[in-house]
């Protein structure tokens, strides 16, 4: 399973993008890169963009992928985790499980607008960034 950690917004947003077939091990390393990243945050609080859009199969143990989220879902650093893409409901399921078990701060989406603009609603500090990124890669959507 392919998957790209990197900054969005740098020191604020994180973006993850996945594909293909969630694997354990392309899920810890990318929960430890993730983590990574927040070690170098510029704020208090970071929020992750997760794009699942291009998932295959996800693994079925919800206790063994919040286990292994743990870096950085339990990081001090970690803000809104915004999830979006979703192509099968059962997955969906599993995810809001994951995210419910780390009681943090966490909302499925349909898509990465829908995602940007929650974030801008939860923090205004962050629609400049927002909207700074957007004009620089305008082949977002």
């Amino acid at each position: 399973m392919p998957i790209t950690v990197s900054w969005y917004a740098t020191g604020h947003i994180i973006k993850v993008v996945a594909a293909g077939d969630v694997d354990m091990d392309g899920t810890a390393a990318m929960s430890h890169e993730v983590a990574a990243l927040m070690d170098q945050a510029a704020g208090p609080l970071v929020a992750t963009l997760f794009d699942v859009t291009a998932v295959g199969r996800y693994p079925t143990s919800i206790a063994t992928v919040y286990r292994l989220c743990q870096p950085h879902l339990s990081h001090p650093r970690c803000g809104w985790i915004i999830i979006y893409g979703f192509n099968n409901p059962f997955t969906r399921f599993l995810t809001n499980m994951v995210m419910q078990m780390s009681r943090g701060r966490s909302r499925l989406v349909t898509d990465e607008a829908e995602a940007l603009a929650f974030l801008a609603q939860q923090d205004e500090t962050l629609c400049e960034l927002i909207a700074l990124n957007n004009n620089a890669q305008p082949e977002r959507n």
